[in-house]
């Protein structure tokens, strides 16, 4: 995510040791993430950061987002009277 933790995180099998001593609600989530998952000889693929809702301000960013896409294919529904 665009703050230093993840969206998403994806594994072939359980990694449980890869959630022990994060620190939680820091920007340190994924870089600590990632330590641990190379000391367990994980292969990692970063995908492109998003932002992730963490407070009511992000909800609004994401609810602007897909009414604006939303819209762009149907303007009809969108118009003002």
């Amino acid at each position: 995510a665009e703050d230093g933790g993840y969206v998403l995180i994806g594994f072939r099998k359980i990694h449980e040791s890869i959630f022990q001593d994060i620190p939680w609600g820091t920007g340190q989530v994924l870089e600590k993430t990632l330590a641990i998952a190379a000391e367990n000889a994980c292969i990692v693929h970063l995908l492109s950061p998003l932002r992730d809702i963490d407070v009511a301000e992000d909800l609004k960013f994401y609810r602007d987002q897909l009414l604006s896409i939303n819209s762009a294919f149907h303007p009809e529904v969108h118009k003002k009277a």
